[in-house]
């Protein structure tokens, strides 16, 4: 029924993601550019203190050529406070809502945290976002992030390969 009380688990926002969103971010993006094994071609990190790494291409798609960048960074969100933002961009052309059901409803042996979107009209760019509040930045998290971004972009060439044969 209708409470006369609100439950506290409205309060989660202010009361927890945004007090600790008010630390910065401990992410060490040098360190995490230099882990070993590296699921990347390469990796640096930019003078705006961002992580820009080649995530190891697999075999392209006939006619084109094949390999995400992953994007690590530590912005501030507006409600959430400080964070990580991991941004994995794919030259390729599909529909982000078609991609989000299929991992929704497929085995991709990747976790469920982020979705799909295409960053232009003509859909050539889908790039998969994943934004973790300080709250929820834990040792290892991100690193873990990053080897299953190796396998969505694995999971995504060969589905997508799979639609150009049918």
């Amino acid at each position: 029924g209708v409470r006369s009380m609100p439950d506290d688990m409205l309060n989660i926002i202010e009361g927890m993601y945004a007090q600790r969103g008010q630390a910065p971010c401990t992410l060490d993006l040098a360190a995490l550019a230099s882990m070993e094994p590296a699921p990347w071609a390469w990796a640096s990190v930019t003078g705006e203190g961002e992580l820009v790494a080649e995530l190891a291409s697999a075999p392209a798609l006939p006619g084109q050529s094949w390999s995400a960048v992953l994007r690590v960074a530590t912005p501030t969100h507006p409600q959430l406070g400080n964070g990580v933002l991991m941004r994995m961009v794919c030259p390729m052309q599909a529909d982000a809502a078609t991609l989000n059901r299929a991992e929704a409803e497929e085995w991709t042996a990747c976790n469920q945290i982020g979705a799909w979107f295409n960053e232009s009209d003509d859909q050539s760019l889908t790039t998969f976002v994943t934004f973790l509040p300080n709250a929820m930045v834990e040792e290892g998290l991100v690193q873990n992030l990053i080897f299953h971004a190796r396998g969505r972009v694995v999971w995504v060439k060969d589905r997508l390969q799979a639609l150009t044969k049918s």
